[in-house]
């Protein structure tokens, strides 16, 4: 697929993330970064209907609806593989880790 074009690329990417990891899973996650879904990465989506992962927008609600339940996993996978756009990302996990489990954890 990075032979082709950058939009078939994500979808390809999306598609492997939708499929191949389950929800809250630090590799989905990341896939899901990569495929271009910025702060979408973390969207509490309860849909899992992999069979319409046809692009980067499917791939939200298969991969990360309980990022915050591996919290510390999905942050460790983001820091080691910084992707472009993944600040907003770790603020907006740190900040979902806050209004979960307190000011300690989100610290």
């Amino acid at each position: 697929s990075s032979h082709m074009n950058e939009q078939t690329w994500r979808s390809v990417m999306a598609q492997f993330a939708s499929r191949a990891h389950v929800r809250g899973s630090p590799l989905g996650t990341l896939y899901a970064l990569f495929a271009g879904c910025g702060t979408d990465a973390l969207a509490a989506d309860t849909a899992n209907d992999t069979d319409k992962a046809n692009d980067a927008e499917d791939v939200i609600g298969a991969t990360t609806s309980c990022a915050e339940d591996r919290w510390q996993e999905n942050m460790a996978m983001m820091l080691a593989n910084p992707t472009a756009g993944d600040t907003d990302v770790i603020l907006q996990l740190g900040d979902r880790i806050w209004e979960r489990f307190g000011a300690a954890a989100a610290h």
